[in-house]
């Protein structure tokens, strides 16, 4: 299958893809706000969205504040802590950080609505 065609079918996301195929990474460990926040102010990462029956969407790494900002903040839940009506729009990312055989490091957002 042609990746960029490729869709989300399932949550939690056990690999990850862009338009060149499969990336040789893996999840890490799940993050929580504090913990992104951290990132956010010590490396450059690459946020990525998970959602059921979409592609991945790749924000680029210059786009991250903005995005935090004005997409994510308030967002981030546990997984075993989603309440959607307590969150803007329905709408939460359970976070985790992901690595290793890529230059970038990559917070997936798999949302939750």
């Amino acid at each position: 299958m042609d990746p960029a065609k490729r869709v989300v079918t399932m949550l939690p996301m056990r690999e990850l893809w862009n338009h060149q195929g499969v990336l040789q990474a893996h999840r890490c460990r799940d993050l929580d706000f504090r913990a992104i926040i951290d990132l956010l102010q010590t490396t450059e990462i690459q946020f990525v969205i998970a959602d059921c029956g979409q592609p991945l969407r790749w924000i680029p790494p210059a786009e991250r504040f903005r995005f935090w900002k004005e997409e994510a903040l308030g967002r981030i839940v546990a997984q075993e802590k989603i309440i959607l009506d307590d969150l803007p729009d329905g709408l939460g990312y359970v976070a985790s950080a992901w690595g290793k055989g890529i230059d970038t490091p990559i917070v997936l957002l798999e949302a939750h609505h």
